[in-house]
């Protein structure tokens, strides 16, 4: 299984301009933790991400809801190709202490966004259909 194989939807983008309550607002709608922050003359040109983190940090530091998300977002975000391994994504995750990865294809392109919670989904998956094949699969510390 590939990274690309756990992508389930388009991401969800907004523009630099958009506010932090305007973010925070489609973060809640769509119960996720990460946009990816596009460049509105050209939807294909990933900027950055903003997450959770980066609204809480904000707005810890007195940032006002009506702000732009142009100085909070997450510059050079960290990307994994869609034909990484899960085990190459999670090593990702680990050395960078992130949980989100932009996935792109071999050109570069926007394709979505996996989380943390998706390759934990995958390795339960993977455990429960090997017991059904009677396989033992040795316990991972959660």
């Amino acid at each position: 299984m590939i990274v690309g194989d756990l992508v389930k939807r388009p991401p969800l983008t907004i523009h630099p301009d958009a506010t932090i309550f305007e973010a925070s607002v489609v973060m809640a709608r769509e119960r996720v933790g990460l946009l990816v922050v596009v460049d509105r003359a050209d939807p294909n040109r990933l900027l950055g991400v903003v997450s959770e983190r980066d609204i809480i940090r904000a707005i810890s530091r007195g940032a006002s809801p009506n702000e732009k998300i142009e100085g909070v977002y997450t510059r050079s975000p960290v990307v994994v190709k869609s034909s990484a391994s899960l085990a190459e994504a999670a090593k990702t995750m680990v050395e960078h202490n992130v949980r989100h990865l932009v996935v792109v294809d071999e050109r570069g392109r926007l394709i979505g966004v996996i989380s943390i919670r998706d390759l934990i989904g995958e390795v339960r998956a993977l455990r429960e259909l090997a017991k059904q094949y009677g396989y033992y699969y040795p316990p991972v510390r959660e």
